[in-house]
Protein backbone atom coordinates (compact mmCIF):
# COMPACT_ATOMS: atom_id res chain seq x y z
CA UNK A 1 0.00 0.00 0.00
CA UNK A 2 1.42 3.18 -1.31
CA UNK A 3 0.05 6.95 0.70
CA UNK A 4 2.12 10.22 0.86
CA UNK A 5 5.80 10.45 2.08
CA UNK A 6 6.72 12.16 5.82
CA UNK A 7 10.06 13.02 5.95
CA UNK A 8 12.15 14.77 8.71
CA UNK A 9 12.12 18.40 8.78
CA UNK A 10 15.74 18.77 10.09
CA UNK A 11 19.48 16.92 10.41
CA UNK A 12 19.47 14.93 13.16
CA UNK A 13 22.08 15.38 15.76
CA UNK A 14 24.54 12.35 16.11
CA UNK A 15 23.75 12.03 19.84
CA UNK A 16 20.08 11.39 18.89
CA UNK A 17 20.50 7.82 18.38
CA UNK A 18 17.87 5.60 15.60
CA UNK A 19 14.65 6.79 17.25
CA UNK A 20 13.26 10.31 17.63
CA UNK A 21 10.16 12.23 17.62
CA UNK A 22 9.72 15.29 15.42
CA UNK A 23 7.08 18.15 16.81
CA UNK A 24 6.40 21.13 14.85
CA UNK A 25 5.93 23.86 16.75
CA UNK A 26 4.85 26.25 13.66
CA UNK A 27 2.34 23.70 13.37
CA UNK A 28 1.13 24.02 16.99
CA UNK A 29 0.99 28.00 16.23
CA UNK A 30 -0.86 27.26 13.02
CA UNK A 31 -3.18 25.38 14.47
CA UNK A 32 -4.06 27.61 18.02
CA UNK A 33 -4.54 30.91 15.13
CA UNK A 34 -6.82 27.99 13.14
CA UNK A 35 -8.90 27.44 16.34
CA UNK A 36 -9.30 31.13 17.12
CA UNK A 37 -11.00 31.72 14.05
CA UNK A 38 -13.49 29.37 14.57
CA UNK A 39 -14.97 31.03 18.21
CA UNK A 40 -15.90 34.67 18.93
CA UNK A 41 -13.27 36.89 19.52
CA UNK A 42 -14.25 37.59 23.63
CA UNK A 43 -14.40 33.59 24.13
CA UNK A 44 -11.35 32.51 25.92
CA UNK A 45 -9.21 29.35 24.66
CA UNK A 46 -7.87 27.16 27.05
CA UNK A 47 -5.28 25.16 25.38
CA UNK A 48 -5.52 21.43 26.93
CA UNK A 49 -1.53 20.57 27.35
CA UNK A 50 -2.42 17.54 29.81
CA UNK A 51 -0.65 14.63 29.66
CA UNK A 52 2.15 15.80 28.85
CA UNK A 53 0.61 17.49 25.99
CA UNK A 54 -0.43 14.80 24.59
CA UNK A 55 2.84 13.37 24.18
CA UNK A 56 4.19 16.46 22.58
CA UNK A 57 5.69 18.51 25.20
CA UNK A 58 3.89 20.25 27.92
CA UNK A 59 5.92 23.42 28.30
CA UNK A 60 6.85 23.85 24.62
CA UNK A 61 3.46 23.74 23.78
CA UNK A 62 2.09 25.61 26.06
CA UNK A 63 4.16 28.53 25.39
CA UNK A 64 3.59 28.15 21.38
CA UNK A 65 -0.18 28.15 22.05
CA UNK A 66 -0.14 31.06 24.43
CA UNK A 67 2.16 33.28 22.07
CA UNK A 68 -0.56 32.58 19.28
CA UNK A 69 -3.78 32.94 21.07
CA UNK A 70 -4.99 30.74 23.71
CA UNK A 71 -5.62 32.84 27.00
CA UNK A 72 -5.42 29.59 29.41
CA UNK A 73 -3.99 26.12 29.96
CA UNK A 74 -5.73 22.94 31.51
CA UNK A 75 -4.61 19.91 32.87
CA UNK A 76 -5.29 17.00 34.88
CA UNK A 77 -3.46 17.14 37.74
CA UNK A 78 -1.66 19.81 40.23
CA UNK A 79 1.90 18.26 39.38
CA UNK A 80 1.48 19.20 35.72
CA UNK A 81 -0.12 22.78 36.48
CA UNK A 82 3.43 23.42 38.83
CA UNK A 83 5.97 22.00 36.05
CA UNK A 84 4.00 25.13 33.74
CA UNK A 85 4.46 27.40 36.71
CA UNK A 86 8.36 26.53 37.16
CA UNK A 87 8.60 26.94 33.25
CA UNK A 88 7.48 30.72 33.76
CA UNK A 89 4.05 30.61 32.51
CA UNK A 90 1.92 32.94 34.15
CA UNK A 91 -1.37 32.72 32.27
CA UNK A 92 -4.68 30.94 33.94
CA UNK A 93 -4.12 27.21 34.55
CA UNK A 94 -7.06 25.17 35.36
CA UNK A 95 -6.50 21.78 36.71
CA UNK A 96 -9.68 19.46 35.67
CA UNK A 97 -8.65 15.96 37.29
CA UNK A 98 -9.18 15.58 41.48
CA UNK A 99 -7.67 17.73 43.59
CA UNK A 100 -7.41 16.40 46.83
CA UNK A 101 -8.17 19.31 50.17
CA UNK A 102 -4.33 18.25 50.93
CA UNK A 103 -3.04 19.97 47.98
CA UNK A 104 -4.92 22.90 48.78
CA UNK A 105 -1.25 25.29 49.92
CA UNK A 106 0.02 24.22 47.18
CA UNK A 107 -2.85 25.38 44.53
CA UNK A 108 -2.64 28.70 46.90
CA UNK A 109 1.26 28.41 46.75
CA UNK A 110 0.53 28.77 42.23
CA UNK A 111 -2.13 30.33 42.03
CA UNK A 112 -3.78 27.08 40.19
CA UNK A 113 -7.72 26.94 39.55
CA UNK A 114 -8.61 24.01 40.01
CA UNK A 115 -12.36 22.44 39.54
CA UNK A 116 -14.06 21.37 42.60
CA UNK A 117 -17.09 18.95 42.89
CA UNK A 118 -16.14 17.85 46.83
CA UNK A 119 -17.16 19.64 49.60
CA UNK A 120 -13.86 18.88 51.73
CA UNK A 121 -12.10 20.09 48.46
CA UNK A 122 -13.78 23.28 48.57
CA UNK A 123 -13.50 23.67 52.36
CA UNK A 124 -9.84 23.28 52.42
CA UNK A 125 -9.30 25.51 49.26
CA UNK A 126 -11.24 28.20 51.45
CA UNK A 127 -9.14 28.01 54.54
CA UNK A 128 -5.53 28.00 52.59
CA UNK A 129 -6.93 31.39 51.03
CA UNK A 130 -7.99 32.77 54.31
CA UNK A 131 -4.40 31.37 55.62
CA UNK A 132 -2.47 33.01 52.64
CA UNK A 133 -4.74 36.56 52.75
CA UNK A 134 -6.27 35.59 49.30
CA UNK A 135 -9.27 34.44 47.26
CA UNK A 136 -8.73 30.82 45.43
CA UNK A 137 -10.52 30.81 42.08
CA UNK A 138 -12.14 27.33 41.38
CA UNK A 139 -14.84 25.92 38.87
CA UNK A 140 -17.40 23.76 39.84
CA UNK A 141 -17.54 21.03 38.12
CA UNK A 142 -20.91 19.19 36.64
CA UNK A 143 -22.15 15.89 35.83
CA UNK A 144 -24.12 16.06 33.00
CA UNK A 145 -23.66 12.09 31.51
CA UNK A 146 -19.90 11.60 31.74
CA UNK A 147 -20.37 9.83 35.29
CA UNK A 148 -16.81 10.54 35.93
CA UNK A 149 -15.65 13.60 37.92
CA UNK A 150 -19.07 16.36 38.96
CA UNK A 151 -21.40 17.20 41.31
CA UNK A 152 -24.49 15.29 39.71
CA UNK A 153 -26.85 17.86 38.27
CA UNK A 154 -29.87 17.97 39.95
CA UNK A 155 -27.66 18.66 42.83
CA UNK A 156 -25.78 21.78 41.76
CA UNK A 157 -27.57 24.22 44.32
CA UNK A 158 -27.36 22.04 46.94
CA UNK A 159 -23.85 21.62 46.83
CA UNK A 160 -23.51 25.49 46.60
CA UNK A 161 -25.56 26.34 49.20
CA UNK A 162 -23.24 24.51 51.31
CA UNK A 163 -19.70 25.96 50.20
CA UNK A 164 -20.89 28.64 47.65
CA UNK A 165 -20.30 31.60 50.35
CA UNK A 166 -16.89 30.24 51.90
CA UNK A 167 -14.80 33.35 52.34
CA UNK A 168 -11.34 32.64 50.71
CA UNK A 169 -12.92 31.01 47.98
CA UNK A 170 -14.21 32.56 45.08
CA UNK A 171 -16.47 30.25 42.73
CA UNK A 172 -15.38 32.07 38.66
CA UNK A 173 -16.44 29.18 36.51
CA UNK A 174 -18.81 26.51 35.75
CA UNK A 175 -18.66 23.71 33.65
CA UNK A 176 -19.21 19.94 32.50
CA UNK A 177 -17.12 17.55 30.23
CA UNK A 178 -19.15 15.92 27.14
CA UNK A 179 -18.95 12.35 26.71
CA UNK A 180 -19.56 12.71 22.91
CA UNK A 181 -19.03 14.95 20.08
CA UNK A 182 -18.61 12.91 16.94
CA UNK A 183 -21.63 14.42 15.08
CA UNK A 184 -23.90 17.16 14.06
CA UNK A 185 -26.84 16.96 15.92
CA UNK A 186 -26.07 13.99 18.62
CA UNK A 187 -29.15 13.44 21.21
CA UNK A 188 -26.40 12.99 23.62
CA UNK A 189 -24.59 15.94 23.37
CA UNK A 190 -28.35 17.41 23.40
CA UNK A 191 -29.13 16.26 26.30
CA UNK A 192 -26.07 17.16 28.42
CA UNK A 193 -25.43 20.33 26.99
CA UNK A 194 -29.51 21.01 28.40
CA UNK A 195 -29.01 19.93 31.68
CA UNK A 196 -25.77 21.82 31.81
CA UNK A 197 -28.02 25.15 30.97
CA UNK A 198 -30.85 24.38 33.02
CA UNK A 199 -28.71 23.06 35.95
CA UNK A 200 -26.72 26.82 35.45
CA UNK A 201 -30.01 28.56 35.01
CA UNK A 202 -30.73 26.96 38.64
CA UNK A 203 -27.71 28.30 40.33
CA UNK A 204 -28.72 31.59 38.61
CA UNK A 205 -31.96 31.59 40.43
CA UNK A 206 -30.55 30.37 43.59
CA UNK A 207 -28.07 33.47 43.85
CA UNK A 208 -24.81 31.40 42.20
CA UNK A 209 -23.60 33.52 39.26
CA UNK A 210 -19.92 32.72 37.69
CA UNK A 211 -18.15 34.40 34.58
CA UNK A 212 -17.31 31.62 32.70
CA UNK A 213 -19.69 28.86 31.42
CA UNK A 214 -17.55 26.28 29.51
CA UNK A 215 -18.44 22.71 27.69
CA UNK A 216 -17.15 22.58 24.52
CA UNK A 217 -14.05 20.48 23.35
CA UNK A 218 -12.19 20.12 20.49
CA UNK A 219 -15.20 18.50 18.31
CA UNK A 220 -18.02 20.44 19.77
CA UNK A 221 -16.06 23.55 18.61
CA UNK A 222 -16.43 22.12 15.40
CA UNK A 223 -19.61 20.93 15.34
CA UNK A 224 -21.99 22.60 18.28
CA UNK A 225 -20.41 26.19 17.52
CA UNK A 226 -23.37 27.30 19.86
CA UNK A 227 -21.85 25.38 22.91
CA UNK A 228 -18.62 28.00 23.13
CA UNK A 229 -20.13 29.90 25.56
CA UNK A 230 -17.36 31.54 27.25
CA UNK A 231 -14.59 29.29 27.19
CA UNK A 232 -13.55 26.24 25.17
CA UNK A 233 -11.14 23.67 26.12
CA UNK A 234 -8.93 22.32 22.79
CA UNK A 235 -6.76 19.38 22.83
CA UNK A 236 -7.09 17.38 19.71
CA UNK A 237 -7.18 19.95 17.40
CA UNK A 238 -4.32 22.29 18.87
CA UNK A 239 -2.23 18.93 17.99
CA UNK A 240 -3.83 18.75 13.90
CA UNK A 241 -5.31 15.34 16.19
CA UNK A 242 -9.23 16.28 15.53
CA UNK A 243 -9.08 16.58 11.39
CA UNK A 244 -13.13 16.72 10.00
CA UNK A 245 -12.36 17.22 6.34
CA UNK A 246 -15.94 16.96 5.42
CA UNK A 247 -17.51 19.70 7.91
CA UNK A 248 -18.01 23.14 6.42
CA UNK A 249 -16.47 24.19 9.98
CA UNK A 250 -13.45 22.24 9.75
CA UNK A 251 -10.20 24.31 10.64
CA UNK A 252 -7.35 23.77 8.53
CA UNK A 253 -5.11 21.87 11.35
CA UNK A 254 -1.87 20.28 11.10
CA UNK A 255 -0.31 17.10 12.49
CA UNK A 256 2.35 18.50 14.57
CA UNK A 257 3.77 15.26 15.79
CA UNK A 258 5.77 12.71 13.71
CA UNK A 259 7.85 9.53 14.97
CA UNK A 260 10.71 8.30 12.62
CA UNK A 261 13.84 5.75 13.01
CA UNK A 262 16.52 4.68 11.37
CA UNK A 263 16.84 0.98 9.81
CA UNK A 264 19.25 -0.68 11.52
CA UNK A 265 19.83 -4.10 9.90
CA UNK A 266 18.49 -5.41 6.36
CA UNK A 267 18.56 -9.11 4.99
CA UNK A 268 17.26 -11.63 3.02
CA UNK A 269 14.51 -14.34 3.49
CA UNK A 270 14.68 -17.58 2.13
CA UNK A 271 11.12 -19.76 1.44
CA UNK A 272 9.83 -21.46 4.32
CA UNK A 273 12.79 -19.40 6.56
CA UNK A 274 11.01 -17.81 9.77
CA UNK A 275 11.29 -14.60 11.69
CA UNK A 276 10.34 -13.02 15.07
CA UNK A 277 9.80 -13.95 18.22
CA UNK A 278 7.74 -17.56 18.39
CA UNK A 279 9.02 -18.27 14.48
CA UNK A 280 5.22 -17.36 13.99
CA UNK A 281 5.92 -15.83 10.22
CA UNK A 282 7.22 -18.18 8.07
CA UNK A 283 8.53 -16.75 4.81
CA UNK A 284 6.61 -17.60 1.96
CA UNK A 285 8.18 -16.78 -0.74
CA UNK A 286 12.42 -15.53 -0.94
CA UNK A 287 11.73 -11.95 0.56
CA UNK A 288 14.07 -8.74 2.00
CA UNK A 289 13.16 -7.30 5.34
CA UNK A 290 14.47 -4.96 7.56
CA UNK A 291 15.05 -4.38 11.41
CA UNK A 292 13.63 -1.05 12.90
CA UNK A 293 14.95 -0.49 16.18
CA UNK A 294 11.35 0.41 18.17
CA UNK A 295 8.61 -1.67 19.87
CA UNK A 296 6.09 -1.74 22.76
CA UNK A 297 8.56 -0.50 25.16
CA UNK A 298 8.18 3.06 23.26
CA UNK A 299 4.17 2.89 23.19
CA UNK A 300 4.41 1.98 19.96
CA UNK A 301 2.25 -0.60 17.68
CA UNK A 302 -0.01 -0.74 21.31
CA UNK A 303 -3.66 -0.84 19.91
CA UNK A 304 -6.06 0.65 22.70
CA UNK A 305 -9.19 -1.30 22.79
CA UNK A 306 -12.32 -1.10 24.68
CA UNK A 307 -13.20 -4.01 27.06
CA UNK A 308 -16.73 -3.93 25.58
CA UNK A 309 -16.49 -5.86 22.23
CA UNK A 310 -19.52 -5.36 20.12
CA UNK A 311 -20.85 -5.96 16.63
CA UNK A 312 -20.39 -3.10 14.99
CA UNK A 313 -16.19 -3.09 16.15
CA UNK A 314 -15.57 -6.96 15.23
CA UNK A 315 -17.00 -6.13 11.77
CA UNK A 316 -14.91 -3.09 11.37
CA UNK A 317 -12.05 -5.18 12.25
CA UNK A 318 -12.96 -7.79 10.22
CA UNK A 319 -13.42 -5.08 7.28
CA UNK A 320 -9.77 -3.31 7.91
CA UNK A 321 -8.33 -6.97 7.99
CA UNK A 322 -10.23 -7.29 4.59
CA UNK A 323 -9.07 -4.15 2.70
CA UNK A 324 -5.57 -4.51 3.63
CA UNK A 325 -5.45 -7.87 2.05
CA UNK A 326 -6.42 -6.32 -1.15
CA UNK A 327 -4.80 -3.07 -0.53
CA UNK A 328 -8.21 -0.50 -0.41
CA UNK A 329 -7.25 0.04 3.63
CA UNK A 330 -5.44 2.96 3.27
CA UNK A 331 -8.40 4.54 1.20
CA UNK A 332 -10.69 4.26 3.77
CA UNK A 333 -9.31 4.00 7.07
CA UNK A 334 -7.07 6.12 9.17
CA UNK A 335 -3.17 4.35 8.78
CA UNK A 336 -2.98 2.08 11.82
CA UNK A 337 -0.88 2.44 14.94
CA UNK A 338 2.44 0.39 14.36
CA UNK A 339 2.25 0.34 10.72
CA UNK A 340 5.91 1.24 9.30
CA UNK A 341 6.64 3.44 6.32
CA UNK A 342 9.21 3.84 4.10
CA UNK A 343 8.89 6.17 1.24
CA UNK A 344 5.39 5.68 -0.09
CA UNK A 345 5.51 2.19 0.92
CA UNK A 346 3.68 0.68 3.91
CA UNK A 347 5.55 -2.19 5.15
CA UNK A 348 4.06 -5.19 7.02
CA UNK A 349 5.32 -6.04 10.64
CA UNK A 350 6.31 -9.67 10.47
CA UNK A 351 5.55 -11.98 13.29
CA UNK A 352 5.31 -10.31 16.94
CA UNK A 353 6.60 -6.73 17.67
CA UNK A 354 9.31 -6.72 19.93
CA UNK A 355 10.06 -4.63 22.60
CA UNK A 356 12.50 -2.17 21.13
CA UNK A 357 12.72 -4.06 17.60
CA UNK A 358 9.97 -5.01 14.86
CA UNK A 359 11.10 -6.75 11.29
CA UNK A 360 9.65 -5.55 8.53
CA UNK A 361 8.74 -6.60 4.28
CA UNK A 362 10.49 -4.25 2.63
CA UNK A 363 10.83 -6.62 -0.91
CA UNK A 364 8.68 -4.00 -3.02
CA UNK A 365 10.92 -0.89 -1.66
CA UNK A 366 13.64 0.57 -3.27
CA UNK A 367 16.93 0.93 -1.75
CA UNK A 368 16.47 0.39 1.46
CA UNK A 369 19.37 -0.10 3.86
CA UNK A 370 21.44 0.47 7.20
CA UNK A 371 20.12 4.29 8.23
CA UNK A 372 17.40 4.56 5.62
CA UNK A 373 14.44 6.33 8.17
CA UNK A 374 11.44 5.10 8.25
CA UNK A 375 8.28 7.00 9.11
CA UNK A 376 6.30 5.23 12.33
CA UNK A 377 2.68 5.93 12.12
CA UNK A 378 1.43 6.58 16.09
CA UNK A 379 -1.03 7.62 18.28
CA UNK A 380 1.04 10.58 20.32
CA UNK A 381 -0.72 9.75 23.46
CA UNK A 382 0.84 6.69 24.25
CA UNK A 383 4.33 7.03 23.34
CA UNK A 384 7.14 6.89 25.94
CA UNK A 385 8.54 10.36 27.09
CA UNK A 386 12.11 8.27 27.05
CA UNK A 387 11.72 8.80 23.04
CA UNK A 388 14.19 12.24 22.17
CA UNK A 389 11.74 15.15 21.36
CA UNK A 390 13.69 17.36 18.76
CA UNK A 391 11.63 20.43 18.53
CA UNK A 392 11.39 22.50 14.64
CA UNK A 393 10.34 26.00 14.37
CA UNK A 394 11.00 28.39 11.59
CA UNK A 395 12.34 25.64 9.80
CA UNK A 396 15.21 24.94 12.12
CA UNK A 397 16.25 22.65 15.13
CA UNK A 398 14.74 24.91 17.71
CA UNK A 399 15.51 22.12 21.21
CA UNK A 400 16.18 19.12 21.76
CA UNK A 401 14.43 17.34 24.88
CA UNK A 402 15.96 13.86 25.89
CA UNK A 403 14.74 12.23 29.25
CA UNK A 404 17.92 9.45 29.20
CA UNK A 405 20.11 9.59 32.06
CA UNK A 406 22.36 12.65 30.90
CA UNK A 407 26.25 11.21 31.09
CA UNK A 408 29.38 12.20 29.00
CA UNK A 409 28.31 11.91 26.09
CA UNK A 410 24.75 14.12 25.82
CA UNK A 411 22.97 16.99 27.35
CA UNK A 412 19.53 15.69 28.47
CA UNK A 413 18.24 19.04 27.38
CA UNK A 414 19.87 21.55 24.68
CA UNK A 415 18.40 25.02 23.63
CA UNK A 416 18.98 25.74 19.85
CA UNK A 417 17.23 28.95 19.96
CA UNK A 418 14.65 31.01 21.73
Amino acid sequence: MTTSTPEPAVCIPSYIGDVWVEVDLDAIAHNVRQTRQLIDEQTRLAAVVKADAYGHGAVQVAKEAVRNGATDLAVTTVAEAIQLRGAGLQVPILVMGSVSPQQAGVVVDHQLCPIVFREETARALAQAGREAGCDVEAHLKLDTGLSRYGVDHPEAVQFMQKVGQLEGLRWVGVCTHLSRVSAAGDIKVKKQSERFLRAVDRLARAGFDFDLQHIARSGAVVDFSHLQLDMVRVGSLLYGMEVLPEHPRSPDVKQALKLFAKVTMVRDLQRGQTAGYGAQFVAPRPMRVAVVPTGFTDGWGLELRSSALTWSTLLKEMGRKLLEKIGLAGRLFRTANGSVQIGQQICPVLGKYGMQQVIVDVTEVEEVDIGTVAYLHCRPTILSGAIPRLYVKDGSLHQVLDSRPADAWHEAAVTCGE
